[in-house]
């Protein structure tokens, strides 16, 4: 499919795999402008000086909540509210030459009013509302109900009428299909059920079509139903380990529904455009990168600065993984960030400008070929001001945010042609990511408070490795001088592991199958696994051990400091902020900030091999007793704490504790660098002795990345520290480079 982005002698079009400028792929910088936020006099002055500073596109939410005042009455031309004219609206884009992308939800979230879905139906329809096990803060409508999606359709059509002939004039170029789906239905509580009627009779059908008999069902439920037609999910404290991994599957496969009924929907409609989707940068369930991918091309949205500490982020080397991460599951269309954090709405956080074009240049260098900042201008609501520190204050004046927008426009214009086509160079390493594995955490999820007050640490040990361990490590070996790909463990073939020398995996302790087979077929084909946490199996060729103890350093200190800075934080929330939903979305934020900085930063020095090569071992330790002969890695006292052992052609390595995770956090800008020393130097020396050789200088705070086609190399040269000068060597051939 090609899309014109503008009109005139120079198009620029999606495709299958590009954005592309005249015929060649581009870069694209964009932002969220949200009209409805703005006075209609100042949307003029507003872009034009967005445009001036080198903005390249906008993306813009067009909320039902506000074009729809009562069930089946729209306002598009502003009779009601000038603010409403959105035929004026994408008439001005058009007029200056700023192509669209349009955002009709039907949820947007953003902090609005309903999330976007009008506050007149769980009045006049609250038949289509979910039904869950406490009331909700913002009710929510049961995604799959009939009823609930005849309105949306209605809703669709209404609105693609407006659009259509600004797409037929190449105004109106991508559309970005609901926001962030399952978060503010399942995601918040969490939630493993939903008891509206219509949606407890999809349950049963799936439930049925799964389990073939009620026999069965029970059996792994631990229940006695005499049917189908009978089965009730149980409350949500009380569900079996059987109960949570069907019903997380069955949830994940709902919303999944849901997002192709939706774009079922604007294919019959048929404005023929890109379609896409879009989800946070957290690793979390009810999201599934793979299964939400298989609807349509999945954006990404990744706010990496979002607390009051004195740095410059609080997951530093996100913005650089999150990319790879999302770019291994998109298999069609380019790669996108729907929303790139420009600010955020704590007055407390200070997001320097700085932050923001170094998240751009990351997001760049690693595949990304448009970044739309969120947001572009602060605007007002009915229940406060929206204030997110960004480009253009509440007023409609600069910020010095703006100077951002000027330089990374700059680089796109110049260097797009020139850097959109190459692929990156990697190392023979590799992190693998396991799409199923956030599930895995529910069982901890539906309760953490009841979980850490049975004593319980796992809840933070799992979340802390699903959520920013990956990253961590990331960072930790682009600091080590190796550049990592990122792999897709369900879509991966063991042919495409075998040509890759070493893997690592950050385990919670569980793994299907089917996957566990494919590693055990790479290790015994000569490839080096590195298992890295809990491992995912006992007492076997692969782990020859069994697990002793699991120690979790400084636990209560952590618990301590969580829970009265929590407090702190509410108290300064119900004291300061009058924004109910901007209230919202910090107070669901903020447990992710506290385990952020305090987890992943708390830890203890296990002793290696070298004397003095003593490594910091993150958040949890897992100490081992093998079973039979292995080499020592590592231990803490007289205890293992890392292990490899030969198998087949290859190594398997446990290393039990979590490598690297400051390195996602800010300690990696606040505790002693000896911490991060430790780690890039037992990753080098081992991965020296695995064969790999590093492609770059280490260098700490540095990030090289290397892209290349077949006429021109790139070199993009990312630092997280302060101003300096540095030697830089790359390993890599150059015979036929000029």
């Amino acid at each position: 499919m090609l899309c014109c982005l503008t009109r005139g002698p120079v198009p620029v079009v999606f495709d299958d795999c590009h954005i592309r400028l005249n015929g060649a792929p581009a870069l694209v910088v964009g932002g969220e402008f949200q009209y409805f936020r703005i006075p209609q006099a100042r949307w003029r002055p507003s872009l034009l000086k967005l445009q001036e500073a080198g903005l390249m596109s906008v993306s813009a939410y067009i909320p039902w909540v506000w074009h729809a005042p009562e069930p089946g009455v729209y306002d598009f031309t502003g009779t009601s509210d000038p603010a409403r004219d959105l035929v004026a609206f994408l008439g001005l884009c058009e007029e200056l030459g700023l192509p669209v992308v349009a955002k009709p939800g039907p949820f947007i979230f953003a902090e609005y009013q309903g999330f976007g879905i009008p506050l007149w139906l769980p009045e006049k329809f609250p038949d289509v509302l979910m039904m869950v096990h406490k009331p909700q803060a913002f009710p929510q409508p049961a995604l799959n109900h009939p009823g609930y999606l005849a309105l949306v359709e209605q809703w669709f059509a209404a609105v693609a009428e407006v659009l259509r002939p600004f797409v037929a004039r190449g105004v109106v170029v991508a559309l970005q299909i609901d926001n962030e789906t399952g978060y503010p239905q399942f995601g918040q509580g969490p939630h493993l059920t939903d008891r509206n009627p219509e949606t407890l009779q999809l349950l049963r059908l799936v439930l049925a079509e799964h389990f073939g008999s009620i026999q069965a069902l029970n059996a792994q439920w631990g229940t006695a139903f005499e049917s189908f037609d009978a089965v009730e999910p149980p409350e949500e404290k009380q569900f079996s380990s059987g109960q949570i991994e069907t019903m997380a599957r069955w949830v994940e496969d709902y919303i999944v529904q849901y997002l192709d009924r939706l774009k079922v929907m604007w294919e019959r409609i048929d404005l023929g455009i890109h379609l896409f989707l879009n989800d946070i940068w957290l690793d979390s369930w009810p999201s599934h990168l793979a299964k939400k991918n298989q609807v349509a091309p999945l954006a990404y949205d990744i706010y990496p600065r979002y607390s009051h500490l004195p740095v410059l982020f609080d997951q530093p080397y996100s913005i650089s993984y999150v990319p790879k991460l999302f770019g291994a599951f998109v298999n069609r269309g380019p790669l996108i960030c729907a929303e790139l954090g420009a600010g955020w709405l704590d007055p407390a956080c200070e997001v320097k400008p700085e932050a923001t074009f170094l998240s751009t240049m990351a997001a760049f260098a690693h595949g990304t070929q448009a970044c739309y900042y969120y947001i572009l201008a602060d605007g007002r609501d009915p229940d406060g001001d929206y204030e997110f520190r960004s480009f253009l204050d509440i007023h409609g004046d600069p910020t010095e945010r703006m100077g951002v927008l000027r330089r990374a426009a700059d680089f796109a214009r110049a260097w797009g042609h020139r850097v959109a086509p190459t692929a990156e160079v990697y190392s023979s390493v590799a992190i693998l990511h396991n799409p199923a594995v956030t599930r895995e955490m529910m069982s901890a999820a539906i309760d953490p408070l009841g979980a850490v007050a049975r004593g319980s640490q796992r809840p933070i040990d799992e979340v802390v490795t699903i959520v920013s361990v990956n990253a961590g490590l990331f960072g930790a070996l682009l600091e080590t001088g190796y550049h990592p790909q990122v792999c897709n463990l369900d879509h991966v073939s063991l042919e495409e592991l075998l040509k890759i020398r070493v893997v690592f995996f950050n385990s919670i302790g569980a793994l299907d199958p089917k996957n566990r087979r494919k590693l055990e077929h790479y290790v015994e084909q000569g490839g080096t696994l590195v298992t890295m946490g809990t491992p995912f199996e006992e007492n076997t060729f692969l782990f020859p051990a069994v697990v002793e103890k699991v120690r979790n350093p400084r636990s209560w200190w952590v618990m301590g400091h969580i829970a009265w800075d929590f407090v702190k934080f509410y108290m300064r929330l119900t004291r300061s902020f009058h924004h109910r939903l901007c209230a919202y979305t910090m107070e669901g934020m903020y447990p992710a900030m506290l385990l952020t900085r305090y987890a992943t930063r708390a830890g203890l020095w296990l002793r290696s091999q070298a004397e003095t090569l003593d490594v910091w071992a993150s958040r949890l330790v897992t100490l081992c007793r093998p079973s039979r002969p292995v080499t020592p890695l590592l231990w803490l006292g007289r205890d293992v704490a890392a292990y490899e052992v030969s198998h087949g052609e290859g190594r398997s390595v446990f290393v039990g504790t979590l490598l690297g995770a400051a390195f996602d956090s800010p300690g990696y800008y606040v505790d002693p660098p000896a911490r991060k020393h430790s780690v890039t130097a037992f990753l080098a020396r081992h991965l020296a002795r695995w064969g790999v050789k590093p492609m770059v200088t280490p260098t700490e705070g540095l990030e090289v990345v290397v892209r290349e086609d077949a006429c021109v190399r790139v070199f993009y040269v990312l630092n997280r520290h302060g101003a300096r000068d540095f030697d830089l060597t790359v390993d890599l051939p150059w015979e036929g480079w000029h």
